[in-house]
């Protein structure tokens, strides 16, 4: 079955370099271009759905992408930055506990989700839709950087850092075994995260 991976396109908050997570920016005039140009690249895909997160940002990257039935689906909203949502990236990426909170798998900001967090309900929802031969997934790097790191089979401890562009349709070849071994994996770091020694 074809997968399309798309991100939203560019945002206010993405191009003042802000964190944004769950709070709400308008694509911006590129964005829009983004869209359309999204839009054409995949004129010539046979779309059976699109899953897209309800952000308005997201929904907004669907403007002109009317083929195929479309499905708002809660679990694909961006990861909670908590507090450090509406700051400077800038000044986060200096901040000492940005490797360890942002980056890494079972790491948090403050009040926000984990990267497992945002796996465990992404890949619940995709996986219980394998009944479509191409799909269309419009969601934010957050989410995508960890679907798609984990249909690529990368180290946990390298999907934080997974690159995830603006509004380009990244294709993977994914069935139902896939969707399965990625659970299983999914199921073996929670078991190995839980069972791990806890300092006093």
């Amino acid at each position: 079955m074809r997968w399309l991976f798309a991100r939203h396109a560019e945002s206010t908050a993405n191009a003042a370099g802000l964190a944004v997570g769950r709070a709400e920016a308008p694509l911006t005039e590129r964005g829009r271009a983004q869209a359309v140009a999204l839009a054409a690249s995949l004129r010539d895909e046979p779309l059976t759905r699109v899953l897209c997160s309800p952000q308005p940002r997201a929904v907004q990257t669907l403007a002109g992408m009317d083929r195929a039935p479309t499905w708002f689906v809660p679990a694909l909203r961006e990861r909670s930055l908590g507090a450090w949502e509406g700051r400077s990236l800038a000044a986060l990426r200096d901040d000492s506990e940005w490797e360890t909170r942002a980056l890494s798998w079972w790491g948090a900001p403050p009040r926000g989700e984990a990267l497992a967090d945002v796996a465990a309900r992404a890949v619940e929802a995709l996986s219980a839709r394998t009944d479509a031969p191409s799909t269309l997934v419009v969601a934010h790097a957050g989410v995508l950087r960890v679907v798609l790191g984990l249909l690529d089979e990368l180290p946990f401890e390298a999907i934080g850092r997974l690159r995830v562009p603006h509004a380009v349709a990244q294709l993977r070849d994914v069935d139902v075994t896939r969707w399965e071994r990625v659970q299983q994996r999914l199921s073996a770091e929670a078991a190995r995260w839980a069972a791990r020694p806890r300092t006093q």
